[in-house]
């Protein structure tokens, strides 16, 4: 049993919860004051499209040695991660400002949902 792995695992969860919780709260506040889109706001979702990738790389690898077997956790965590790309991909079509955070915390909360129902 690698308990190293079960503890990263629990560790990249807590930290995509984190970074989605940031994004989405950040995106919630320029929308609803109407603030301009900064490179900052690009380089979060995109961090935060990555730790996501990490957080369902994890779980493939702890499935891969036996640890764990797929179950509904890694279920929402690819549902959560296709629907921040589908924002992600929306939100850099869009020119509108506000239209680009709502977009980023629409799909960005829905992921968040899904990632903390996985608990």
């Amino acid at each position: 049993m690698n308990i190293y792995l079960l503890y990263a695992n629990d560790l990249l969860k807590i930290t995509s919860v984190a970074i989605l919780s940031y994004i989405t709260l950040v995106s919630l506040y320029k929308f609803v004051k109407g603030k301009e889109y900064s490179i900052t706001d690009f380089r979060m979702s995109v961090f935060g499209l990555i730790f996501l990738f990490f957080k369902i790389s994890g779980y493939l690898a702890l499935v891969l040695i036996g640890e764990k077997t797929l179950s509904t956790e890694f279920t929402y965590a690819v549902i959560a991660f296709i629907l921040a790309i589908i924002g992600w991909d929306k939100h850099n079509k869009e020119s509108n400002i506000r239209k680009k955070h709502f977009r980023i915390f629409f799909f960005y909360e829905i992921s968040l949902i899904l990632i903390l129902l996985s608990f």
